[in-house]
């Protein structure tokens, strides 16, 4: 984890995990028709429900835009530990849609995953922003993560009592059967005629009052401390623990691993003219460890050249890491790059990298 989130597109990106959520947009949009209009109680909430609303609604998307450009921690601690908690997310998230999608708009949704929680999107969401931060060991995901869970805590007042309005004694009737969330203790929830004590006798049953904002501030802090320690401490010593030390490999032969980028050139020269047929074309990494070769088998053309990342389950050096530099030789002397920068990205990409080399004149014996 770095203070500077990455930022590389690539296939094998956190926008993977992200997709799920991404294609339930359309389909709550089209489901959401059908069980008519929202109720009075929703569309006339409070300035600050809005705001929270608006402000979800908004990182939302920022968080789908920006998992296209960060790469998964793959075959780390991170990815491991953190893609099972996406997965279950995603997994919630599918059971959740299937469970509105498949009762009648006249009744509230109270079957499937909405038996064991009035909310099971919600928190399946959590679980894939929680998976994906950890996975790609980006702390504005984790960050996210904590604004969302408080967040969407603020709202979901509004909602229920919405869903009371809309369907009346059959929804509170589920109230009272079903927890809002898994493993929180249920408060005593609202019956007809009465209003909850407090500052809500003024504010009414879901408004927003400074007692709940100190609540979810102490909360914030709470999950903010629990977060750290996990990514800042538990992971990295454990990843430190896992950890041998690394030696070269043992040969200058190219080692394949499950990681690596392909690179190619229809147009590369040695000497000022086309690459010669048979001409070989070797990649290393910074450490001097060769990652790739290629040998030419069309004039002024290489590729496609597989340059391979260093496997992080053996001692061995294999190859480079995701961000580091790639040097190009041709027939071992070093070549001019076209882009002059080549960094090693992301899985299965696919770089044009032109080469420009020369041969250095032989100075006769004697």
């Amino acid at each position: 984890m770095t203070p500077i989130p990455a930022f590389e597109m690539g296939v094998w990106n956190a926008w993977i995990l992200m997709l799920p959520v991404m294609l339930t947009i359309p389909f709550y949009l089209l489901i959401g028709k059908r069980r008519g209009p929202s109720p009075p109680r929703e569309l006339n909430a409070s300035k600050i429900e809005k705001t929270i609303t608006f402000s979800l609604t908004s990182l939302d998307f920022l968080a789908m835009i920006y998992s296209v450009f960060l790469p998964l921690k793959l075959w780390t601690p991170w990815f491991y530990v953190g893609f099972p908690v996406a997965l279950l997310g995603i997994i919630g998230i599918i059971m959740g849609s299937v469970n509105w999608a498949t009762t009648p708009p006249d009744a509230p949704v109270s079957g499937g995953l909405y038996h064991y929680t009035r909310h099971p999107f919600y928190i399946a969401y959590v679980l894939i922003l929680l998976g994906v931060g950890i996975a790609t060991a980006s702390w504005l995901f984790l960050l996210y993560c904590v604004v969302y869970v408080v967040g969407i805590s603020s709202y979901v007042h509004t909602e229920e009592e919405g869903c009371l309005e809309k369907y009346g004694n059959t929804y509170r009737e589920y109230m009272n059967r079903t927890p809002r969330w898994i493993g929180i203790p249920r408060r005593r929830e609202w019956r007809k005629g009465e209003v909850d004590v407090g500052e809500q006798e003024q504010a009414g049953p879901g408004r927003i009052t400074a007692s709940r904002v100190v609540h979810w501030v102490l909360l914030l802090a709470a999950l903010s401390v629990t977060v750290g320690l996990l990514v800042i401490w538990v992971l990295p010593q454990w990843q430190e623990s896992e950890e041998e030390p690394v030696v070269s490999q043992p040969s200058a032969q190219v080692v394949p691993t499950t990681m690596w980028i392909n690179l190619y050139s229809p147009a590369s020269l040695l000497d000022g003219n086309p690459l010669p047929v048979g001409a070989v074309i070797t990649a290393y990494d910074p450490g001097g460890i060769l990652c790739g070769e290629f040998t030419v088998v069309r004039p002024g053309q290489y590729g496609l050249m597989p340059v391979y990342a260093d496997d992080a389950t053996t001692t061995w050096d294999e190859g480079a890491v995701p961000g580091e530099n790639i040097s190009l030789r041709i027939n071992g002397f070093p070549a001019r790059t076209i882009p002059a920068e080549i960094r090693w990205t992301s899985l299965g990409d696919l770089l044009r990298v032109d080469l420009v080399a020369t041969t250095p004149p032989s100075h006769p014996q004697g």
